[in-house]
């Protein structure tokens, strides 16, 4: 059992969004916020910047933000301050802090790692599979149109046939 005045430290994970129109200062907002979790006796282990990148909806009339990924250890009472301070800055549109999962390794790091080991990137960006996926829904919705004309053709020609015969009895 742990004693009233021994606190441990947990690991979390925090990624935030810096208004584009700060680009040049992205370095010193990313300071501002490692000197809120210094503030509170916290420990930085990383910090990635994932550069610019579009947003799924506008934030604050903003459709593109600046991401950046921290991993830090700090005591479970101190998070809720740097939270506080994080919402407070003006320079940050959005933020996620969660606690971080331990084994959990990310695609990106994945990637760094095999690029660091070949020396070279991937042949395939995530943003050309996605493009490839979306054209291969196109070409299955357009698949899916053409037996819906053909059914429709195919009523409208039963349609007549009831109409010549039925015509044709009175």
């Amino acid at each position: 059992m742990s004693e009233e005045g021994e606190f441990f430290m947990k690991k979390y994970e925090l990624v935030y969004i810096i208004h584009p129109d700060l680009e040049n200062t992205t370095d010193k907002v990313t300071e501002k916020v490692a000197g809120f979790i210094k503030k509170k006796s916290g420990v930085i282990i990383s910090q990635d910047n994932w550069g610019k990148r579009k947003l799924a909806y506008d934030i604050k009339k903003v459709d593109i933000g600046i991401y950046v990924a921290v991993v830090f250890e700090a005591e479970a009472k101190d998070v809720r301050e740097i939270e506080k301070n994080i919402i407070l800055s003006e320079e940050i549109i959005r933020h996620l802090l969660v606690l971080h999962e331990e084994g959990y390794i990310s695609k990106r790091n994945e990637e760094k790692a095999s690029e660091e080991k070949t020396g070279k990137k991937p042949a395939v960006k995530e943003e050309e599979k996605l493009d490839l996926d979306l054209e291969e829904k196109k070409e299955e919705a357009k698949a899916e149109e053409k037996p819906e004309k053909a059914e429709k053709e195919r009523l409208k020609e039963l349609d007549e046939k009831l109409e010549e015969l039925l015509g044709k009895d009175e």
